[in-house]
Order: structure tokens, then sequence, then C-alpha cells
């Protein structure tokens, strides 16, 4: 009993021995994400000449689609006529990637244009697969936004990104309660080249004393 007790204190002490500090997250190794930049810098599996990122509700009273842009790359004005009317004509997008019904709902999803063929990735599968590799900024920020997460385009602590060896690091920010109080937290997250996340490290980032 005696020789398994010091073996313990011995596989203990060895343990203590091994752990590691933990790593300090410094902002100033990050570049700041800019909105204009997030689809500039894609690297995807299908070339295009003009890309959206769209926030939709969906079929609106006017039987229309209701989005907005939130990004876009390209000049839509050259893309030509026809292929203008395929994306006039685009079916409604009735679900998407990082859905949210606080206050409204709403979904987002990804729209490209090229000689006339207009494609839609409306879901984390598909637009992994026309991601592809995880290989540059563009594809990071896209994936961290189809997974809920927000940018302050204003404030590097939440709108970061690094390159590391295996994929990249990103700063941002996500809702994490609704009512009593609203609060976000900012997440300092790992995405690998294979699109896997990892939380670095979570804190609170901002609360308001009220309800969605």
């Amino acid at each position: 009993m005696k020789k398994l007790l010091i073996l313990l204190v011995f596989i203990t002490a060895c343990r203590k021995e091994q752990l590691t500090e933990p790593e300090i997250l410094n902002i100033e190794e990050f570049t700041k994400v800019e909105n204009s930049s997030i689809l500039l810098s894609l690297k995807p599996t299908a070339a295009f000449d003009y890309a959206e990122l769209r926030m939709s509700s969906g079929q609106g009273p006017m039987g229309n689609e209701m989005y907005v842009v939130r990004a876009s790359v390209g000049n839509k004005m050259e893309l030509g006529g026809a292929c203008l009317d395929l994306i006039e004509k685009l079916p409604i997008q009735e679900t998407g990637f990082a859905e949210d019904c606080t206050p409204i709902c709403f979904f987002n999803y990804v729209l490209t244009a090229k000689c006339g063929q207009v494609n839609v990735y409306n879901s984390i599968p598909k637009l992994k697969e026309f991601i592809g590799d995880v290989d540059s900024e563009g594809d990071a920020a896209v994936l961290a936004l189809a997974y809920g997460y927000e940018f302050d385009f204003n404030k590097k602590e939440v709108a970061g990104i690094k390159k590391v060896k295996d994929g990249f690091e990103v700063l941002c920010k996500k809702r994490v309660k609704d009512c009593s109080p609203i609060q976000y937290n900012q997440f300092w997250l790992h995405i690998s080249t294979e699109g896997y996340f990892i939380i670095k490290k979570e804190i609170i980032y901002s609360t308001l004393d009220a309800c969605i």
C-alpha cells in the first residue's frame, strides 16, 4: 500500500511538471477583418465573377424575397443581361446557415455567378464544399459567420484574424443570452484547414439588461 501511494505521488508530480502556462492573447498579432474583404480573399473550389453574402428573411408580403447584401465581391453590372436575369429570377430561398429568430427570423447564404451560371450555397455542408480547404482569411471568416459568430468591424478584438501553420485563428463575438441580460461573449477561435473549430478562449464581451 505504501509503495502504491509513493507511485501515485510520483505520477502526479510528473504531470504537474508537464503543465504549460495558458496562451496569452496578443491582439496586435491579428489583422483586422474588414467587411469589404470577407469575400474578396475567398479561395473556393469553384471560380466566380461575382459573389454575395446575403441575409434573408425569406418571402416577403409582396411575394419577393426580403434580403440585404452583407458583403459582395465583383461588379454585378458587368455580368451581362442573361446572368443578371438569372440572379433576378433566382427562386426565393427559405433556409440557410446561421439562422436566428430574435427578434425576427433570418438566415444567411452565399450566391455566386459565372458565365451565365448562378449557384446558391445555403447550408453549412454546401458552403464547406464550395470553400474546400480553409486556406484564406476569407474562407475562415465566412465559415465563422456560417456557425453563428459575428464581427464588429470597428474593433479588432472581435474582428481579427491570424494565419497559423494549420489554419487560422479568429477573434469574433457571439450572442449567448437573449434575456436578462442580452449577453455577447468574445471568442478566440482556431479554425483548422479542414474546417474544424476549437474555442481557445471565451470571455464576456458585453451585456445589456434587456430582452430580445
